[in-house]
């Protein structure tokens, strides 16, 4: 990160929220001055998901394992176009 400048540096805020407070949440985002950016212009994700026949990623995703994986294959744009898509695990 050396070569990065100051105002290059990912930031990052973490904060609790209980639940009854999350729909003031997202206006106050809207509204600050922390300078709150998108770092993508709007576009379509596409996703294809591999699992085994046993449908081992989905049991793993339903119970909850925190240490699992999953193949996709991902590409943006248009979804009958599929431009520079790859492979990802």
């Amino acid at each position: 990160m050396t070569n990065l400048k100051k105002t290059e540096y990912r930031r990052e805020i973490k904060l609790t929220l209980p639940l009854e407070h999350s729909i003031h949440f997202l206006p106050w985002v809207m509204q600050s001055s922390l300078l709150f950016r998108s770092h993508h212009p709007n576009r379509f994700i596409n996703n294809i998901y591999f699992d085994t026949v046993d449908f081992v990623s989905l049991a793993s995703n339903i119970s909850g394992e925190s240490n699992r994986f999953k193949y996709r294959y991902r590409w943006y744009g248009d979804i009958y176009k599929n431009n520079n898509g790859c492979l990802e695990k």
